[in-house]
């Protein structure tokens, strides 16, 4: 589990839209309609796309211009402060579908488990944790014989990723 640093509280993130709305007053031109647009998307709790187009992708990028022209304080400001909560918004959603995924996978593993048993079937990991007692007691030849015999009764071993192997395999 990971923490999601805090953002811009909802205070913070009407008054940035506030002063948005009141800096467009009197624009005309592409800011006034990319500065619109955010709002819009800010209204509607779009929070990625704040930062996909216009200023604030610029601004997300460390760019604080639009079309070469630099970006008033007034813009620049609540603009950055929108593109705070979008950030933390996205790594809510990420620490979400993460944990969802987490959960999905240790209820997996339960069921696969079971289903290993029932027919019969280990993993590679199986084996390693079933024979590491059997082997800690065996050493020299008696360690040797068990492979052996281990290895006659098995019919098929896949192995895979043998450069990742441990100590216990």
């Amino acid at each position: 589990r990971f923490d999601v640093p805090a953002g811009p509280d909802d205070a913070a993130v009407a008054a940035a839209r506030d002063a948005l709305a009141a800096a467009v007053v009197g624009q005309e031109g592409r800011l006034r309609k990319a500065v619109l647009r955010i709002i819009e998307q800010v209204d509607a709790e779009q929070w990625k796309e704040i930062g996909r187009a216009g200023p604030g992708r610029n601004i997300a990028a460390g760019d604080p211009t639009f079309h070469r022209v630099p970006i008033a304080p007034e813009f620049l400001g609540p603009i950055t402060r929108l593109l705070e909560r979008a950030r933390h918004e996205m790594r809510r959603e990420i620490r979400q579908r993460t944990e969802a995924m987490a959960e999905m996978c240790a209820r997996l593993e339960v069921h696969l488990d079971e289903l290993n048993w029932t027919r019969g079937c280990l993993s590679f990991d199986d084996l390693v944790l079933r024979l590491r007692p059997l082997a800690a007691g065996a050493g020299g030849a008696d360690f040797d014989r068990l492979a052996w015999r281990l290895d006659a009764g098995l019919e098929h071993m896949l192995l895979d990723e043998f450069q990742d192997t441990s100590v216990g395999q």
